[in-house]
């Protein structure tokens, strides 16, 4: 029986999470997105902003985009969760989480298998919500569990690639 041989890089995901990487920008921090014929889009940010990557714990991250049909149309139902173990809790990293309960935020992130998706738009951004996790046992995670929540009417999309 023949095995391939796992080459292990950098970007070696332990296939835990479907997810090797999720970042955020507030919508005031975007100049602008442009979509081409295909979905994809490309974003342009305003000078000196850049997306914050969000360390996240593999296991505890979900991101859904679930659609739902009435008579306007298609709306899709957006959220994400994720916990923040409080050892990567920099104080920079909290400052943006605090400012993300006020602002409107876009989140975009990179699967495993190398795509780039963005949930969210200036057009129909994401809100945040947070909670400090303070287990009362220590195989549980202590750090902060972030939601994000937003509608829209086109699904969950493709970035062009860097």
């Amino acid at each position: 029986m023949h095995k391939c041989p796992v080459k292990k890089t950098d970007k070696f995901m332990d296939n835990l999470s479907s997810y090797s990487e999720i970042e955020i920008i507030f919508s005031d921090q975007i100049k602008n997105i442009v979509e081409d014929a295909s979905g994809k889009i490309a974003i342009t940010l305003n000078s000196s902003c850049q997306w914050t990557k969000l360390p996240f714990q593999r296991k505890t991250a979900k991101i859904e985009a679930k659609p739902k049909t009435d008579d306007h149309g298609i709306v899709y139902t957006n959220s994400i969760s994720l916990v923040i173990p409080h050892q990567y809790l920099t104080e920079e990293l909290c400052q943006t989480i605090k400012k993300s309960l006020y602002s409107y935020c876009i989140i975009r992130y990179t699967t495993v298998m190398g795509e780039t998706i963005v949930v969210g738009g200036t057009d129909y951004p994401l809100q945040l919500t947070f909670q400090k996790l303070h287990p009362a046992t220590g195989a549980k995670i202590s750090g902060w569990q972030l939601e994000f929540n937003g509608k829209s009417t086109y699904p969950q999309r493709l970035m062009f690639s860097d």
